[in-house]
């Protein structure tokens, strides 16, 4: 049995427990958008559900849904030892560049793989946006929803950069924004890239609280926030693997994420040194 958009019932969330203990015959499946912002709200009870962390779909993913299973296989048993030759390398980065425009959204990845129209793309993505935006009202506290949608909107102008809570609006207060990060962060919508030094594992171990990136929900998503076209991916894929860095490097975290095991929240970490005559960064570790 699946409960779709359970957010919108939060008394469901503690049904659940009922369900565990009255009709353990039944496989009950639970899904939501913001789904954290109402078990922030009511709770899930403790012992009785599981949680599986979701993404969108991840590019060889994408390469099925797009047909394209042989290429997926090639890629899920090369070892890297051995070049991928130019007629598949040449195909698989065309896909990627397909992926950059299009996204991991089930619905964009399905529209384009039925229709190859941009334009319907577009609007999915745009109509997607739009709905994150209309529910923060919705599940966040009424105090933290302006300070969400600021975070929100300006997210996919600082991939690949350190996040600095002053680079914001003055008057707007550092933990205001931190606690509006942190729901969205909570909500699956931002992902936290922290600092670590790196010198032995676990790599937690020795983070930074305020050295940290952020990347976004998905890479298509970020773009549409930024007004940037998806049809340049498509026409002209060369100049923007070399000029969208910050969107490559979300692109490879959102790869990392989807790869990790879906039982748990699992944690980006990057290294980098800040000196004014010795400057580098490692994106992920």
């Amino acid at each position: 049995m699946f409960f779709d958009e359970i957010q919108l019932v939060p008394q469901a969330l503690t049904a659940l427990r009922y369900f565990y203990e009255k009709r353990p015959d039944l496989h009950i499946i639970a899904a939501g958008s913001l789904l954290e912002f109402a078990i922030e709200e009511v709770g899930i009870p403790v012992g009785r559900v599981e949680s599986l962390y979701l993404y969108p779909m991840n590019f060889a993913e994408f390469l099925e849904a797009r047909g394209h299973k042989k290429l997926h296989e090639l890629l899920a048993h090369h070892l890297g030892s051995d070049p991928i030759s130019d007629f598949a390398h040449k195909k698989l980065l065309a896909l990627l560049s397909e992926y950059f425009a299009v996204g991991g959204m089930p619905e964009a990845v399905r529209v384009w793989s039925e229709t190859q129209d941009l334009l319907s793309v577009a609007r999915i993505h745009s109509t997607l946006v739009e709905n994150y935006r209309q529910d923060f009202p919705k599940y966040a506290r009424r105090a933290q929803v302006k300070y969400v949608e600021t975070v929100f909107l300006a997210l996919p102008r600082l991939l690949g950069r350190k996040f600095v809570y002053s680079h914001f609006d003055r008057s707007i207060k550092a933990r205001d924004l931190k606690a509006a990060l942190q729901l969205l962060s909570k909500a699956g919508v931002a992902h936290i890239v922290h600092h670590s030094n790196a010198n032995g594992v676990p790599l937690g171990s020795e983070t930074k609280s305020d050295v940290f990136k952020v990347i976004f929900l998905d890479v298509a998503l970020a773009q549409s926030l930024l007004g940037l076209q998806p049809g340049a991916w498509v026409l002209d894929s060369a100049t923007q693997f070399a000029n969208r860095g910050p969107i490559v490097e979300s692109c490879v975290g959102q790869e990392i994420l989807a790869a990790s095991p879906p039982h748990s929240r699992s944690e980006l970490f990057y290294w980098v040194r800040e000196k004014a005559t010795s400057l580098a960064e490692v994106d992920y570790l």
